[in-house]
């Protein structure tokens, strides 16, 4: 039986929300490729970056780490409320057997204490049958695929 398993993490940048939003929303594009250490290219599948965009991440070879690629998903982008979603769907990270998808969602807002701003971001497993996962098998997906990059992005645009 399919099954949903969500955690919440709320994160306080020093960087402003109006450019860390815009360094989320384009991030295929202009700041991915900047994690060299991490990243090699971005491929546009489908889509010009709106809803619906399909990007192939190209990672580079590590050792130790077999992972090649992650396809993701934009699955929303909201200017007004501040709010960016997208989805891992597949690639050689994505196990099909247990993983329905990924989903992220980002929604920054203004911080009262800094010059700021607080990234509240929500991450959705959509597994296809619990029986065949056990915790740590979850919380290892979710992490391999792709939620290090918010963290990247932030130190990234912070350095521009």
């Amino acid at each position: 039986m399919a099954f949903v398993h969500s955690f919440q993490v709320e994160r306080l940048t020093f960087v402003p929300l109006d450019k860390l939003f815009r360094d989320v929303k384009r991030n295929a594009f202009h700041v991915i490729p900047k994690l060299d250490q991490i990243i090699l290219r971005v491929q546009t599948l489908q889509g010009d970056g709106s809803p619906g965009t399909l990007l192939n991440v190209i990672k580079k070879p590590q050792e130790g780490i077999i992972s090649k690629n992650v396809v993701l998903k934009v699955d929303e982008i909201d200017e007004a409320e501040k709010k960016y979603g997208y989805s891992v769907v597949g690639g050689t990270d994505f196990d099909e057997t247990m993983t329905e998808r990924i989903s992220y969602k980002i929604k920054l807002e203004e911080s009262d204490d800094s010059d700021g701003c607080i990234a509240n971001i929500s991450i959705e497993f959509h597994g296809k049958e619990r029986r065949n996962m056990s915790d740590e098998q979850v919380v290892e997906q979710t992490d391999v695929q792709g939620f290090y990059l918010f963290d990247d992005i932030i130190e990234v645009t912070q350095e521009a």
